[in-house]
């Protein structure tokens, strides 16, 4: 479970960045005239976790309930099913990724590739993150993920950015509106399962939201959602880079702390931490930014046209 916690925050991240890459071809804003090698760069560690994806795929037994279930109840969940899905996604997201960081603008590619985002985005949540619980369903929980994905790459593109007084008042105001997105979104989860009050259902919102899991919804809420928000409707603030990118650090803290939320409770019914995790996140990061900075390099200081 922590390789593969590592593992989909950090695929969350590229896949982060390739959204804005394909965004910024589709509109051309001023905002990401300097991100065009930097969210090449961050798509581009794609491959590294295609093989990454190893070490995860190897211990289905261990993380997902549904490998204990009889063959007929299983339905499309298979291992075989489940990493070829996800391999197969991270593939034609590696194929963009390439043929869209260049100079040259692509306005269908893009939008393709914006389309196998969501798409494909969707059932590789569905498969690694809301079948842990195989008895829960929710119809926003792609979208949810996805968004949390937007978020986490927008973080890092602005942390790895050079300071830059000219667009960081429009950075921070993405950041308020992938920010506003994302809690409307999880509130909007929380009410609908809490009206439909299914028992698969409230189970699952029961152990995160009010059961021992709630000290981290909490904190979640007031530190990384309601703060945040207060302080990026100040105006003035969002045209300090420094504020814009301690923000953007807090908010990539509140995403991992965000997906540990969403996953680890199927693994430990009581609130806990994990080290193990913490050093999977921290080595497979390592290995990113090593892949980041290696492309950062190769693509130099490509700029649209």
């Amino acid at each position: 479970m922590s390789w593969l916690y590592a593992w989909l925050f950090w695929t969350g991240v590229s896949a982060g960045a390739l959204v804005w890459l394909l965004i910024h071809h589709l509109t051309l804003g001023r905002w990401g005239d300097t991100w065009r090698p930097l969210a090449g760069a961050a798509a581009r560690a794609l491959p590294v976790l295609i093989f990454a994806m190893a070490l995860w795929c190897g211990q289905t037994e261990q993380i997902f309930p549904w490998e204990h279930f009889p063959a007929h109840r299983r339905g499309f969940y298979a291992p075989f099913q489940v990493c070829g899905r996800t391999g197969f996604a991270l593939l034609i997201w590696t194929v963009f990724a390439f043929w869209l960081s260049g100079p040259v603008r692509r306005q269908g590619a893009a939008a393709a590739g914006l389309l196998s985002l969501l798409l494909l985005g969707t059932l590789v949540s569905f498969d690694l993150v809301m079948s842990l619980d195989p008895h829960f369903y929710s119809s926003l929980f792609g979208l949810l993920v996805l968004l949390g994905w937007a978020l986490s790459g927008l973080c890092a593109l602005i942390l790895l950015s050079p300071p830059d007084r000219l667009r960081c008042h429009d950075w921070g105001g993405l950041l308020l509106a992938c920010l506003m997105l994302l809690t409307y979104l999880d509130f909007a989860q929380l009410l609908i399962l809490w009206s439909g009050n299914l028992p698969e259902e409230s189970a699952w919102l029961q152990l995160r939201a009010w059961g021992a899991w709630q000290p981290l919804a909490a904190t979640l809420f007031l530190a990384f959602a309601a703060v945040p928000f207060l302080l990026l409707l100040v105006g003035p603030y969002k045209r300090k880079p420094a504020f814009v990118r301690g923000m953007a650090a807090w908010l990539l803290l509140g995403s991992a702390l965000h997906t540990y939320w969403l996953m680890w409770p199927a693994a430990s019914t009581a609130l806990a931490f994990s080290p193990s995790a913490l050093g999977a996140w921290l080595l497979l990061g390592a290995l990113w930014l090593m892949n980041f900075f290696f492309w950062r390099r190769r693509l130099g200081g490509l700029r649209a046209e």
